[in-house]
């Protein structure tokens, strides 16, 4: 998909599904790892995503306090399966809607729901020309980027002037259960370290953005067992974690893990993983 003038153009796949666009960052090994994970998660997405569901819905409470002009173009970037996409498209039939991922296997399971316009890209390398947006949203999905000031520089730049973004974003201290449980084993940092808030606010300073209001709010998973915890994870494609480790996990690790979580991080009798979110409201 691109732009021409306030015309978006589409360059079908040969399944006549969606557009595919090669950016340099594409065909980095990390980033085509972590689209392959949610690809593989696409189908059963919808079920699992539950504490992701509450998230953007607590983002479209934000979003539907805002006023909107009418005939706007919206884009949500990393949509995955379209569950916000589909939302906000039903609040509203005078506007365009787009969604972005880089797992085409989410852009799959989002058209089978939404009437919008996707494409297959990077958040980092944005096809669409500057301007073009007057709407941004994003729903846990930029804590994957491997740059914050890019990733904004992009929002930037397609933003239409007195455009917003709407955020979502995992924080750097989410999910401290699995942070304190690898080290309870001793097993160094088997979870993803996620940008700070400061690395946010410094990107979005040298982007030219303002900051209209960001608020700090934590969800809450409850689990059954460890298996059924770790699976939440592998279930929405979370579960690839893109540091190295040096050591393989051994049953007896699981079991004292399982012990250990069962005594620390434990409520009626279910164990307990915590989602930080900071909430950005943002405009150009």
């Amino acid at each position: 998909m691109t732009m021409v003038g306030n015309q978006f153009a589409f360059t079908k796949n040969s399944d006549g599904n969606t557009d595919t666009f090669h950016a340099p960052h594409d065909h980095a090994k990390l980033k085509q790892q972590l689209a392959n994970s949610f690809s593989r998660a696409a189908k059963h997405y919808r079920t699992n995503a539950q504490v992701q569901q509450r998230i953007a819905d607590h983002l479209l409470k934000q979003i539907k306090a805002m006023n909107n002009k009418l005939h706007s173009n919206w884009l949500d970037l990393g949509c995955g399966s379209g569950y916000l996409l589909n939302q906000l498209a039903a609040r509203s039939a005078t506007d365009s809607f787009f969604g972005i991922d880089i797992a085409h296997g989410m852009l799959i399971e989002a058209q089978r729901a939404n009437q919008a316009h996707f494409l297959n890209a990077d958040a980092e390398s944005l096809p669409l020309c500057s301007g073009s947006i007057d709407h941004l949203v994003s729903s846990m999905a930029l804590q994957w980027v491997s740059a914050p000031q890019t990733v904004m520089s992009e929002i930037a730049r397609v933003l239409s002037k007195n455009g917003t973004a709407s955020l979502a974003i995992l924080r750097a201290d989410s999910l401290p259960e699995l942070h304190q449980g690898w080290q309870h084993l001793a097993q160094g940092s088997r979870v993803n370290q996620f940008a700070s808030r400061s690395d946010w606010q410094n990107g979005i300073e040298q982007a030219g953005l303002s900051v209209k209001r960001i608020e700090k709010q934590s969800f809450q998973t409850l689990h059954k067992d460890l298996f059924d915890l770790l699976y939440s994870l592998k279930g929405i494609g979370a579960g690839t974690t893109l540091n190295k480790t040096a050591h393989p996990l051994r049953r007896a690790d699981l079991k004292k893990l399982a012990q250990w979580w069962q005594q620390e991080h434990q409520i009626d009798n279910s164990l307990v993983l915590t989602y930080t979110v900071d909430f950005w409201q943002l405009t150009l």
